[in-house]
């Protein structure tokens, strides 16, 4: 779990630092800001996780289980929406996050079976 821990806290500063960049430099239309917003979230979603996981905090499983059932639930709206086509720039991130959703997945649902 301690190198998932050390993922997801990159995936985390990485999200919550461009979410602010985003913040301070784009236009403030209310779409954009909420877009932004919401991205900020998930990244401190992110980070809370790796960091407790990095911790060896019990909870740290459920907040990367909530963490990575959200990336994989956007993966597959980014997929089926369309937005291959129209940001394709995005393809590369949006598979690194649904790789490291799956093996998060993986390694908790193990660890559940194995503490049992």
């Amino acid at each position: 779990m301690r190198i998932l821990g050390v993922c997801w806290s990159l995936c985390g500063l990485i999200l919550s630092a461009q979410s602010v960049w985003g913040l301070v430099v784009e236009d403030h239309f209310p779409s954009v800001v909420s877009s932004w917003l919401i991205t900020l979230a998930y990244g401190v979603l992110a980070l809370a996780g790796g960091y407790l996981a990095l911790r060896a905090q019990a909870g740290s499983r459920y907040v990367l289980v909530v963490a990575s059932v959200l990336g994989l639930l956007y993966a597959l709206v980014y997929v089926t929406v369309g937005g291959i086509g129209d940001a394709s720039s995005y393809v590369p991130g949006v598979v690194a996050l649904a790789t490291l959703s799956v093996c998060t997945l993986f390694v908790s649902f193990q660890a559940r079976v194995h503490a049992t």
